[in-house]
């Protein structure tokens, strides 16, 4: 296993707007690369051309053109300084490209030509921003129900915009959030999605009260559970056994487990060994380079980071993944998948035609 270490830049929408102070912030970074002997510099700019928190300061017009600008004077700089293609540049980007003056931007190959990867951050999807409970990290998302993108539609969509699917890394968490649902959701084991209290319930016995610095307001929980403290309080037993009165329910359209208390009406949507088992299945198929994981220290006895590191090495473009098999009707009839179908299975989930679109 190799090891890379970079330094990161985040917060850059006012340093982007100034040329010089761009020019500052750049010879900074190379400087710290140099004098650390770094092996590049990632960039955690997660919303170029929107507003992302309350008090971010943004400029749809000439956010992301700045930005590209930037990263074009980086690569000159890097290579200049340490040989061409010697040190990496990477990001984090949410899960639809950059904005520009009208919304995501349809071309970013650009930005592509001048980075080594992006790791998308398919996760947050759902949460207390919404109208109704449902998954923080679904491979797809329901129609008509809930945030309207998803692991997967982060992949397509960057790819329609120009970047190689071999330049990204599909973001996964290793915790989850919750929410006090306003009725006893294991009346309707299949819907994931239910109304909600507006104050979020505590999380793990890590979560503490915090003040938005950027909106103000009263002091609040996060809501947010470790996958390691779902395992170390007891309220599951195993990757996919819960303790009561917690009940443990799978959601077949988003392919993510949810954790329901019946006496709090808490509910809490996560990522497990299967859930990941299908997204790491998927973003091979889709010949990604790898995974981005947020954060190690959050996984139990390695339970999620062995998933992790089941990938392809190098990723799949071909479609070879040992996850896949050629279906046969006479032995996968009940699932319906046709003869000659490319399909995987994943956990007690077939999955025909896949990858799905």
């Amino acid at each position: 296993m190799q090891f890379k270490t970079l330094i990161t830049g985040a917060g850059l929408a006012l340093s982007m707007s100034n040329t010089a102070t761009r020019t500052a912030f750049l010879n900074n970074m190379v400087s710290s690369v140099q004098t650390n002997n770094l092996d590049g510099v990632d960039i955690d700019w997660e919303y170029p051309g929107r507003e992302g928190n309350t008090c971010n300061a943004y400029d749809p017009a000439n956010d992301s053109k700045n930005f590209l600008s930037f990263l074009q004077d980086l690569r000159a700089k890097l290579d200049s300084t340490f040989g061409a293609g010697t040190k990496l540049i990477t990001m984090a980007v949410r899960v639809q490209p950059f904005d520009g003056p009208n919304g995501p931007m349809k071309d970013v190959s650009a930005f592509a030509k001048v980075t080594d990867y992006i790791n998308l951050m398919q996760y947050d999807i759902n949460g207390s921003w919404n109208s109704t409970t449902g998954p923080n990290a679904p491979l797809q998302y329901a129609p008509g129900k809930g945030e309207q993108v998803s692991f997967a539609t982060a992949i397509s969509a960057w790819s329609a915009a120009g970047w190689p699917t071999s330049k990204m890394g599909a973001g996964v968490p290793f915790y989850g959030r919750s929410l006090t649902a306003t009725a006893n959701m294991l009346n309707n084991l299949s819907k994931i999605y239910a109304q909600f209290s507006p104050t979020a319930p505590k999380g793990d016995q890590e979560d503490e009260l915090g003040v938005d610095t950027c909106a103000g307001g009263p002091a609040v929980y996060s809501g947010d559970w470790r996958y390691r403290c779902l395992r170390d309080q007891d309220l599951l037993s195993n990757p996919t056994t819960a303790v009561a009165p917690w009940v443990c329910t799978w959601d077949n359209t988003t392919s993510t487990p949810w954790l329901f208390n019946p006496n709090t009406n808490v509910f809490i949507s996560y990522d497990d060994p299967q859930s990941l088992k299908a997204k790491v299945d998927y973003a091979a198929a889709k010949g990604l380079a790898g995974t981005m994981l947020w954060s190690m220290e959050m996984d139990y006895n390695n339970e999620l980071l062995d998933v992790l590191n089941s990938f392809p090495s190098g990723g799949s473009t071909t479609g070879k993944n040992p996850a896949y098999f050629i279906c046969n009707n006479s032995a996968w009839l009940a699932q319906s998948c046709g003869s000659g179908t490319a399909c995987f299975q994943s956990g007690s989930s077939i999955y025909c035609n896949w990858p799905p679109a």
